[in-house]
């Protein structure tokens, strides 16, 4: 039977004690250690220790400090730093109310603005996501996408760690005015769907922020409950029905908030741990495979979304689930819930038109599909999976290189009976 393989260095605790081997580093307590304390120990090697006692020149026992509410780090899987993910910013959520901080960093000379309109962002010739300055804005012509009002929307994003504030403007309608001077600066509206793929990690984070966001905005204009206009509040953040009598402003329903709509896509194991599974859409290029992956249900956990999702695209049962990491999607703004699953069954039948076709392959055979990828250009004959900056690539990749890491499995309710 499949099983993912652990970390391949780990610390085995019995009893509250831990032995650690000299030369190698102690890992009792580090994450915990180093938020309560800021500060580590060094042994006589060198390497950090955090247990209250030193390591010598042979293995001893030690008694770890006592954290038993963090002791579960231990056990935890590295994080995954994926495409449109690891923002760096501090969103500040709790200045997003406070107009006088807004209003501060809107007129902040250092404050760095991207421009989004019509589903296009605003590049740099290297096809880099631009930033620009107040100013860089207002000698382009851009005065009136600060003046507020239906036509423009702000989101502040947050501040960088030298304190430097980030907003993104959506100006659809404004912003053919602005092609021609701020292509003499050298940058261009690039449609965001494919460029945002080819941005560096800290600009796709703060792409994957804005693009949700702004999209949000514009689909929520105008109140759910009364058809009255709504305006944005809290930097963007917020959506308000003025209408004092609608009912969306009686108990706790009077504001709309942004929305994240999860998906579970899973990389289906068989039985023996051997092949994987993987389908195609039709309005994929040719020779493309990825991971099965659908949009979770009111009601339904996670799991049961990807043993519900694998049975209805391809027939085949889920007997357990393993969570593996997540990647948010901003078109318009998805968060992709990463499993490794394991099947009970392997017969594929298509039951619905998700796929137009799935098979199981060796791990060979997904390797070179990895290898395809990888290319700058997809290759006009075999068969290769999701690009690198998808997670699909990674959740395969982990099975292939046997370097998934995981906790104790959900396993479906006719697998335990």
């Amino acid at each position: 039977m499949y099983r993912p393989g652990w970390h391949r260095l780990r610390l085995r605790l019995q009893r509250g004690w831990s032995t650690v081997v000299p030369g190698t580093t102690c890992l009792s307590w580090l994450t915990s250690n180093q938020v309560l304390h800021g500060q580590a120990r060094t042994t006589v090697s060198g390497r950090l220790c955090l247990c209250t006692s030193r390591v010598t020149n042979s293995p001893r026992a030690i008694k770890p400090v006592a954290r038993p509410a963090l002791s579960a780090f231990r056990h935890l899987p590295r994080m995954h730093h994926h495409h449109f993910a690891s923002n760096p910013l501090d969103r500040l959520s709790t200045k997003r109310g406070d107009s006088t901080f807004l209003a501060k960093t809107l007129s902040d000379t250092s404050s760095k603005f991207l421009v989004y309109g019509g589903h296009r962002i605003l590049v740099t010739k290297d096809r880099e996501l631009a930033l620009l300055s107040r100013l860089d804005l207002e000698t382009a012509g851009g005065q009136s996408l600060f003046e507020g009002g239906e036509a423009t929307t702000l989101v502040f994003l947050g501040v960088d760690s030298r304190s430097i504030a980030y907003w993104a403007i959506d100006g659809t309608g404004q912003l053919a005015g602005l092609e021609e001077p701020l292509s003499q600066k050298g940058l261009s509206f690039a449609s965001s769907r494919p460029a945002a793929f080819g941005f560096c990690s800290f600009h796709a984070a703060l792409f994957s922020q804005a693009a949700s966001l702004l999209d949000w905005n514009s689909r929520n204009r105008f109140c759910s409950s009364c058809g009255g206009r709504t305006s944005s509040d809290d930097g963007g953040y917020k959506r308000t029905c003025p209408n004092a009598a609608c009912v969306s402003n009686k108990g706790i329903q009077n504001s709309s908030y942004p929305r994240t709509d999860p998906v579970v896509i899973a990389c289906i194991i068989s039985k023996d741990g051997e092949r994987c599974l993987l389908g195609r859409k039709p309005v994929w290029p040719q020779g493309m495979y990825s991971c099965v992956a659908g949009f979770m249900e009111g009601g339904e956990s996670i799991e049961e979304a990807v043993q519900r999702e694998a049975y209805e695209e391809t027939n085949v049962r889920i007997s357990k689930v393993w969570y593996h990491s997540s990647q948010p999607w901003p078109f318009p703004a998805q968060l992709m819930i990463g499993c490794v699953a394991q099947a009970e069954t392997e017969d594929i039948q298509l039951h619905d038109d998700e796929l137009e076709d799935a098979r199981w392959f060796t791990r060979e055979e997904a390797r070179e599909m990895l290898s395809n990828a990888e290319a700058h250009d997809a290759p006009a004959t075999g068969l290769f999976t999701a690009k690198p900056y998808a997670i699909a690539n990674t959740l395969v990749k982990s099975w292939v290189n046997d370097t998934f890491e995981s906790r104790q499995p959900w396993s479906s309710p006719q697998a335990r009976i």
